[in-house]
């Protein structure tokens, strides 16, 4: 028996918000799992835990992409709240960070019969704390010494993460326990093929505005763009909500009369209307200075779609030799490639378009035929 912790998604639902690269995860493993798991929530210092019936139909429910979603959602939670069961031994899939910070969450795991299995997305607020939130590296460092000391086996999504993973280990005089790589897989929905519509080149980043992202970068590159072309500039499209301390992107975005009719902010796009916008884009940006994975570079080249991102180990490790690498504080070439990729014969952007015909993207029937071969062995 698997039981899966969607108490992340279930907070994330109620509030309305887009899916974000860990939500994914989440809806891919509810996805691959709904006929065998049970839901479990944790709330009011327990853990609640839903009949496989009632688990069924709220993983649907949640992976679900009708307009009527939410109002599903909050029909069958109203409907479940007294519908809970016994708990038996199984594995317990703890997919999001969220609450391993907290202690009273491991105590609740600790006093049931669960084999906790963990998924480390990232190091990142302890590898690179000037990136985050003030308090996110002390509670980071809990997180990954919960998560260390009770787990049973621990699922990492590139070979980026568990070298930072394993050295935090051996720092701290911790046991590694069993951890396996699963790259994860791509599931954007594919737009539909069609001629390229007669429009300005464009490019687009995905993710949220927060600093480790480096939008400010780009939007410096698009006030040089725009002083050098006018307005035969290419245009920027930002895909994302705004996150934390990203103070200095918004005063831009808001208050730079320049950047005006060039750059454009999409907080909330599904992902149809996210296939849609890459489909036509001369390439998609990534210039962060860390990442634990990198879905959108992923999704991109999946869709056949050129990337540039900066030159930082896992963008190596997932886009193999395909993206246009770039140091993440390289202004100068993040604007001379920028150019000559917005030109219609282009030689950088029709090269990088011949290396992706050799580009194999991992997928999530192999991601868990990887994860299913590590559970049973921790079974």
């Amino acid at each position: 028996m698997f039981y899966i912790d969607i108490t992340r998604l279930i907070l994330r639902q109620m509030q309305q918000l887009k899916p974000t690269g860990i939500d994914r995860v989440m809806l891919a493993y509810l996805q691959h799992y709904q006929d065998s798991a049970c839901a479990v929530v944790y709330f009011s210092r327990r853990f609640w835990v839903l009949s496989p019936k009632k688990s069924k139909l709220l993983f649907c429910a949640l992976i679900s992409n009708s307009a009527h979603r939410s109002n599903l959602f909050f029909s069958l939670m109203r409907g479940m709240c007294f519908s809970f069961k016994k708990v038996q031994k199984g594995i317990l899939l703890v997919l999001g960070h969220s609450y391993l910070n907290k202690e009273q969450y491991i105590k609740a795991i600790s006093k049931k019969s669960w084999t906790p299995i963990f998924f480390i997305h990232d190091l990142i607020p302890l590898t690179h704390p000037e990136y985050c939130r003030f308090d996110e590296k002390e509670k980071h460092r809990r997180r990954i010494n919960h998560a260390l000391s009770l787990a049973k086996g621990i699922i990492v999504n590139s070979r980026d993460t568990y070298n930072s993973l394993s050295q935090f280990a051996v720092s701290h005089e911790k046991e590694l326990p069993l951890t396996c790589i699963a790259p994860l897989g791509v599931d954007l929905p594919l737009a539909s093929r069609r001629s390229r519509p007669k429009v300005s080149p464009y490019f687009v980043t995905v993710g949220t505005i927060e600093p480790r992202k480096n939008h400010i970068l780009l939007l410096q590159v698009w006030k040089k763009l725009i002083e050098l072309f006018g307005s035969l500039a290419p245009k920027l499209i930002i895909i994302g909500r705004r996150g934390w301390e990203c103070e200095h992107v918004s005063r831009m975005l808001e208050r730079c009369s320049q950047l005006e009719g060039f750059v454009y902010e999409w907080s909330q796009c599904s992902d149809e209307e996210l296939s849609f916008c890459l489909q036509d884009a001369q390439a998609l940006l990534f210039p962060s200075f860390v990442e634990g994975y990198g879905l959108p570079l992923v999704e991109a080249l999946s869709a056949g779609i050129p990337v540039i991102a900066s030159s930082i180990s896992v963008f190596h490790e997932i886009g193999q030799d395909v993206p246009e690498y770039i140091a993440p504080l390289d202004y100068e070439r993040w604007i001379s490639t920028i150019v000559d990729y917005a030109k219609p014969d282009s030689r950088l952007r029709q090269a990088q378009q011949q290396r992706l015909v050799q580009y194999k993207s991992p997928t999530w029937e192999e991601h868990f035929l990887i994860t299913d071969n590590f559970l049973r062995s921790i079974k």
